[in-house]
């Protein structure tokens, strides 16, 4: 497991957006045989869904990006041309744990098995 913290101050949405974007390129660069799992942390209102909507679409997802409070988790497919060789990503997952009470209720929306994965892509709201 590899711990990474750092710590960028945007401006506005629309810089959050861009910072976001280029992150994910970046992800989707990223040689490891193993999934990629991605933490925010923050305050609601303080730009984690302005951030992943920047990520989604740095990953080439055209869908809408709203906060998956309600649903917990949400999977969307990455695309392959989004990428420039070959995608080792074929899913995203955006998972908000806001309203997680007890870890079993992750663990039984098969939480192990999604960031288990080599194929998924997973940005969790902490």
């Amino acid at each position: 497991m590899v711990k990474f913290l750092r710590k960028i101050l945007s401006k506005n949405p629309s810089q959050t957006k861009k910072i976001a974007k280029i992150l994910a390129k970046e992800c989707l660069k990223t040689s490891t045989k193993k999934a990629l799992v991605l933490g925010l942390i923050g305050d609601l209102g303080g730009g984690k869904t302005t951030f992943l909507q920047g990520f989604a679409k740095g990953l080439g997802i055209k869908e809408r990006i709203l906060s998956p409070s309600f649903v917990i988790m949400k999977r969307f497919r990455v695309r392959e041309n989004s990428c420039l060789n070959s995608c080792k990503f074929a899913n995203f997952y955006h998972i908000d744990c806001y309203r997680i009470q007890k870890p079993k209720e992750i663990l039984d929306l098969g939480f192990r098995k999604t960031i288990s994965n080599p194929k998924n892509l997973s940005l969790i709201h902490i």
